[in-house]
Parts: structure tokens; sequence; C-alpha cells
């Protein structure tokens, strides 16, 4: 089955998910980078920041149907679990990883008998 790009259809769970992840993550970015002086901000603040600006751009790709936008999101994700953890954040450091599972799950919802992941390219 071929799918063009004027029917590809997200659910709407997975669009309401997929914003509310974009504002936190533009919230977040902002109180890292601008609610600070950048001449004081420390190196993990900065690495937080810079994380969080590539993650708010992989979340427009996943709106625009980019498969490679996911993966690399697992990756940004997974490197944000490693340093939290290695300045002592601990347990609660998991709670990044359970949102790709969440947009994993909901890209397995269907829309007009199509499931989001099967629009990724």
């Amino acid at each position: 089955m071929i799918i063009t790009e004027t029917s590809k259809k997200r659910n709407i769970i997975l669009t309401i998910f997929l914003s509310i992840i974009f504002l936190t993550d533009l919230i977040a970015t902002k109180s890292f980078l601008l609610d600070n002086n950048l001449k004081e901000l420390n190196k993990t603040e900065l690495i937080f920041g810079i994380f969080g600006i590539v993650d708010l751009i992989l979340i427009v790709f996943l709106f625009y149907w980019k498969k490679w936008a996911f993966w690399a999101l697992i990756g940004t994700s997974i490197i944000t679990l490693i340093i939290n953890l290695s300045i002592g954040i601990g347990a609660i450091s998991f709670v990044g990883l359970l949102g790709i599972i969440i947009i994993y799950l909901l890209l397995q919802l269907k829309k007009d008998g199509i499931k989001g992941w099967d629009n990724l390219e």
C-alpha cells in the first residue's frame, strides 16, 4: 500500500501528546537558556539547553512524519539519561525514556486504518 503525503493522518491523541511534549520542552529549554545569564550557565545547563533545542527540532520533524527523528529522540533521551545519572539526579531520570515509549505506543494507534508508524518515512 502506497501512502501519499495527502493521505497521512495523525491520531488526535498522538497530535496532542506531541504538542504537549513540544510545549514542555520549549518551557524547559527557555528556563535553561534564557532565565539565566548565558555567561553564568554551567556546562550541564548549557548541554540541557542545547539538547532541548535539538529535541524541539526533532519533534517538529516527527510532525512531518520523519522516522529518523524518532530514532534521534531516542538517542538524545539516552544521552540525557546518562548525564542525569552522572550528576546524581537518580531514578527520576528515566522519565525521559517514558516519553519515548509513549510516543512509540501512540504511533501504533490507527487513523483511518493506518498506523502512525506506517506513515513515518
